[in-house]
């Protein structure tokens, strides 16, 4: 069976427009959120959001004026990961795969506050494209004029990462050779806001000193971030042949539910342990690049769950404190840190945690250059699908 790897890679997350930037961004442990304090949002409470910069999504195309944000988000992503791999589109059969929790909800907001007032004359005729959340993946394969199999994956927070696990699925099946894999999501609208304040998981009222503090019991919510990773994937040979540079292979990934219905998860983690040893196997890897993002029992999750696949004998870091927690798009951010960490010698750290409750854990809270070359990115969420991915320095 023919290896996966992975050619080029690009990133936009709150505070770093691109890869150059992220990996200063890595490196200094700066987060790129912003407290908002907004009178019929949050009532004049303060709440941490985390903002891609407009540039991304600016686009002077007139063909794309009426895309949606998100879409073209992704577009700049997966134009910095192509430009990249440079990989000729016509000498391959590629697909194109995107996952995202929410889809971007602006469109929906703004569609709904028209339609519930009777105002059918001012309706957008393109509240369509705004809504559907295969939008974005219509609109890479439109941007780089492929016409093979274009996938949407939508299974909340982990999308991103099983996005890959289904584009690998296509290549090892021989219907694809390569494939443009991406997760995005901008949701920081009203709807979502009201939504997680309503279950109490967003520090609502409370300064980013105990906003989104991953592996603290004394962090008051998640922060929520708009976010988009793009990589391209392909067969070892064919980027071989072609004399692409080769960053990482993609040895595992794989998905499962924790089977506990809309509302619930699986707080012992007992679904997430066994996927986790399914992709791990026999292999130990030098650090796991986490999904805790500052939500105690998720995070409780990923603490149990490298307990008893690695005994805490191995770090583990998150770098949700930096930018926010992208949902869809989150786990693709997760593995381009990783990536630029083996490339450049350093483990993405744990910024701004105080590590109060999970001391027994070997948790990265500072710079360590050090030589990486087998990494876990572990990524689980609201409807309780559970997916991780294993990737190995080329």
């Amino acid at each position: 069976m023919s290896k996966i790897v992975i050619t080029g890679y690009g990133v936009a997350v709150p505070g770093s427009m691109n890869s150059i930037q992220f990996e200063k961004q890595l490196q200094a442990g700066s987060h790129g959120i912003t407290v908002i304090q907004d009178d019929l949002l949050t009532k004049n409470k303060l709440l941490s959001l985390g903002f891609i910069d407009t540039q991304v999504y600016s686009r002077k195309e007139k063909a794309y004026k009426r895309y949606p944000n998100i879409s073209k988000a992704q577009i700049t992503t997966a134009e910095e990961a192509v430009q990249m791999a440079g990989i000729d589109f016509t000498r391959k059969n590629i697909g194109v795969f995107i996952g995202t929790s929410l889809g971007g909800t602006e469109g929906y907001e703004n569609s709904i506050a028209l339609s519930s007032r009777g105002n059918y004359k001012v309706f957008p005729t393109f509240a369509c494209g705004h809504t559907n959340y295969h939008s974005t993946a219509s609109a890479i394969s439109n941007h780089f004029n492929i016409t093979g199999i274009t996938k949407t994956v939508s299974t909340g927070c982990t999308a991103g990462l099983e996005a890959l696990e289904d584009a690998s699925l296509y290549i090892k099946a021989g219907q694809i050779d390569s494939a443009i894999v991406g997760g995005v999501d901008m949701a920081n609208t009203a709807s979502l806001i009201y939504a997680f304040s309503k279950i109490r998981t967003l520090p609502l009222g409370h300064h980013i000193e105990v906003s989104g503090l991953p592996f603290s019991k004394n962090s008051k919510g998640f922060v929520p971030a708009e976010g988009s990773a793009t990589i391209v994937i392909e067969k070892e040979e064919d980027a071989i042949k072609r004399g692409a540079t080769i960053y990482a292979e993609v040895v595992d990934t794989k998905s499962n539910n924790d089977g506990f219905g809309v509302f619930g998860s699986d707080l012992e983690g007992n679904r997430m342990y066994q996927l986790c040893r399914e992709v791990v196997k026999d292999r130990t890897p030098d650090y796991v690049n986490s999904q805790a993002l500052g939500l105690h029992a998720n995070d409780i999750v990923e603490s149990l769950t490298h307990e008893r696949l690695f005994q805490n004998s191995i770090p583990i870091t998150s770098i949700k404190s930096m930018v926010g927690h992208a949902f869809g798009a989150s786990g693709l951010i997760q593995l381009v840190a990783s990536i630029i960490g083996m490339e450049k010698n350093f483990i993405p750290f744990t910024t701004r945690t105080d590590k109060k409750g999970f001391e027994d854990l070997q948790i990265i809270d500072k710079l360590e250059k050090s030589e990486t070359s087998e990494v876990l990115i572990t990524s689980h969420g609201y409807g309780g699908n559970n997916a991780a991915t294993y990737i190995r320095k080329y």
